[in-house]
């Protein structure tokens, strides 16, 4: 039985602020009573609290509303035809999720881009829920490039790059784990979306197996844009403090905790605040094994440059945990990580650094050092901000551009084509000093001209970095104390 608390408000997409379901026989019987529900809500326990249990109990009560994504999730991704008519309906989908293991989810959740184009019409005109469908996709996994098609199997995957994906072989457990947790989840929301259908919910078990860090960012990221554009409520089990963190991080206050155990039957989910947020990141494992192995945390002071810098550590050139702070309270996060660290470090001597705090140079003064921080050491950039990097004649160089004079030319032919932003796309092809000079306003359009139809300006500056300790211009907008911190002998062995 759903039951909707009549006092508590209710706010963005969260339908039900309450919700009940049966215990099984083997946690007691009995009923849970969930209240305090956000938009997103975390379900964090043991293995055996009853976080399957639960999930499975809440997906049984209404089949039409409710959409459970089971935590085994094998098969390959191929379009079967002998699933659509079963991937149509609600009920249809249900009765094969029951389980902890599903041999044929991927199938499934490929076949059901069918019946999604049978609800909005194989050729319809109106072509922004495709592009909304594609955007998010691609959203969610930066290395690859999502296309639909409206034949078997309904969609085309490549490599940036160029080169093709027909099956599971020829990606990582991680790519296809996300890949087919994407479909499944955003084909459902999509429908719903067609069919009219309100107060609808996902329950999704554990998905975080096999991803690496970064893919739990990109998932956090992804879930919250499903709540926004498709007004959906969601419940998800967890043992990852990883992805707790990134939840927190994307998605604020409107993101809560139950903690879950076996004797407790009454749950009042705890909001997600900024103390809960600092000690999620912190006690991440990925975070507080990377000191001790001497990976360094890097804390950034935004969204761009958590990008950037995680796709920068995944060719394993760099070894660096990295970590997103808002820009204007970096130096509390500092603070509290270097309380954090005495606490379970002892400083060794010489001293090379547990965490790094990167900022931007954007004010113009130089680094502050302070003699009490022993475990964390504030750097930075020697160029405005990370921005800057994407215009060194080595990025420019990846994306086919022989030199800065090539690249200007380029940028003042493209730029009267973007109305509004051309006086500033000409003001940074005329810059005698692009070093310092601000391209952040116009840093999208600065992609459409120099990468046309290839990567996120974050993702192919995150690329070159990962290559090689740099040189060059790079090197020098980067300065000497970000290079040797990050590829200095201790980082780079």
């Amino acid at each position: 039985m759903d039951t909707t608390s009549s006092t508590l408000t209710v706010i963005m997409a969260i339908h039900y602020t309450a919700l009940e379901a049966g215990r099984p026989s083997h946690l007691g019987s009995g009923t849970w009573k969930l209240s305090r529900l956000k938009d997103v809500t975390v379900l964090f326990g043991r293995n055996g609290a009853g976080k399957s249990a639960l999930l499975k109990a809440l997906g049984g009560s209404d089949q039409t509303k409710r959409h459970l994504t089971a935590p085994e999730r094998a098969g390959d991704i191929t379009y079967q035809a002998r699933h659509a008519q079963e991937e149509a309906t609600g009920a249809g989908r249900a009765q094969f999720r029951m389980k902890n293991s599903m041999v044929d989810f991927r199938e499934r959740a490929i076949t059901r881009l069918n019946a999604f184009f049978v609800s909005r019409g194989f050729h319809d005109s109106d072509k922004k829920h495709l592009i909304e469908f594609e955007e998010l996709m691609n959203r969610l996994l930066p290395e690859f490039v999502f296309t639909l098609k409206h034949t078997p199997p309904y969609f085309a995957l490549h490599r940036e790059g160029g080169s093709q994906v027909g099956g599971v072989e020829q990606m990582s457990s991680g790519e296809a784990e996300i890949f087919s947790l994407g479909i499944d989840l955003l084909t459902v929301c999509a429908m719903w979306k067609t069919e009219g259908q309100t107060e609808c919910v996902l329950l999704i078990d554990e998905p975080d197996t096999h991803l690496h860090p970064d893919l739990h960012h990109h998932l956090a990221d992804f879930l919250i844009k499903l709540v926004d554009q498709f007004n959906v409520q969601v419940l998800v089990a967890t043992h990852s403090t990883t992805l707790l963190s990134a939840l927190g991080h994307h998605g604020g206050d409107r993101t809560a905790i139950i903690y879950l155990n076996r004797n407790q039957v009454e749950y009042r989910a705890i909001t997600f605040n900024e103390s809960m947020r600092q000690m999620a990141t912190c006690l991440g494992g990925h975070a507080l094994m990377g000191p001790l192995f001497a990976s360094p945390l890097l804390l950034v002071e935004g969204d761009d440059d958590y990008v950037v810098w995680s796709q920068a550590t995944r060719s394993h050139v760099l070894r660096l945990a990295v970590i997103p702070c808002e820009g204007s309270r970096i130096d509390e996060f500092r603070k509290s990580l270097e309380t954090i660290f005495g606490s379970i470090m002892t400083p060794s001597t010489p001293q090379p650094a547990s965490a790094y705090v990167l900022k931007d140079r954007d004010d113009g003064n130089p680094v502050n050092h302070d003699q009490s921080q022993k475990f964390v050491k504030v750097i930075k950039l020697n160029c405005r901000e990370v921005e800057n990097l994407y215009l060194t004649s080595e990025v420019l160089s990846a994306m086919g551009h022989a030199s800065w004079d090539a690249a200007k030319v380029a940028i003042l032919e493209k730029a009267p084509e973007y109305a509004s932003k051309k006086d500033a796309l000409e003001g940074v092809a005329n810059t005698s000093d692009r070093k310092f000079y601000d391209i952040k306003p116009v840093i999208a359009e600065l992609q459409s001209i120099l990468d046309p139809g290839k990567e996120l300006w974050k993702t192919r500056l995150g690329r070159v970095l990962g290559k090689a300790r740099p040189t060059g211009d790079l090197f020098d907008y980067l300065g000497a104390d970000v290079v040797e911190a990050f590829w200095g002998s201790a980082l780079s062995s």
